[in-house]
């Protein structure tokens, strides 16, 4: 079997996160891959979580994301390490795709897509300005489906929390609500939750 390496969120009390560990698992052994996971060894090892991925990770050919309970600050670290490497497969699996489209990396992704800038131009630190409106358009529709805060949202562009207000501030200029009808084929009502 191939390693991988399982990164689950941190579970609240309410959910048995040993079933659900064992459920996912078992997802990734289905899928020919053996998990590699620090939940279930912490309780064997010393190491904490940043260090358990940064020795297990150059072992790994994939990594699998379980996102059932959202995404948390380790996974979003997990990703920012992987995203860019050739030689690791990342995979998010949850019961509802919905869910992905609605996190920052779905988010991004679709942006990108829509776009045509890869993630790479995304977060480079070009400010040609059609691609400083589509981070502004990423920014937008962030702040409308998430409830993260903009030092998280922008986090994953290589920017900053002030990047985020700049954009959230320029939502209104013609230019970025039309990109962002083209994007999403619909008109927004910036509604910050932050």
């Amino acid at each position: 079997m191939r390693p991988a390496l399982l990164i689950i969120p941190q579970l609240n009390g309410s959910i048995d996160q040993t079933a659900y560990l064992a459920d996912c698992i078992n997802k990734v052994m289905e899928e020919g891959f053996m998990p590699l996971n620090p939940d279930v060894y912490e309780q064997y090892i010393t190491m904490d979580f940043e260090d358990y991925v940064e020795k297990t990770l150059p072992m790994a050919e994939a990594v699998f994301f379980f996102i059932d309970f959202g995404i948390d600050a380790r996974m979003m670290g997990v990703w920012l390490k992987i995203e860019n490497k050739e030689s690791i497969r990342n995979r998010i699996l949850t019961e509802d795709p919905e869910k992905y489209a609605n996190t920052l990396p779905g988010i991004l992704k679709e942006v990108s897509e829509k776009t045509g800038f890869s993630l790479d131009i995304l977060k480079s630190k070009s400010r040609k300005r059609e691609l400083v409106d589509a981070r502004f358009v990423y920014f937008i529709r962030a702040t409308e489906h998430t409830k993260e805060k903009p030092g998280k949202i922008a986090m994953l562009v290589k920017r900053d929390h002030a990047s985020v207000w700049h954009g959230l501030k320029q939502a209104d200029v013609k230019e970025i609500q039309v990109l962002y009808h083209k994007c999403f084929r619909e008109d927004y009502a910036l509604q910050p939750n932050i």
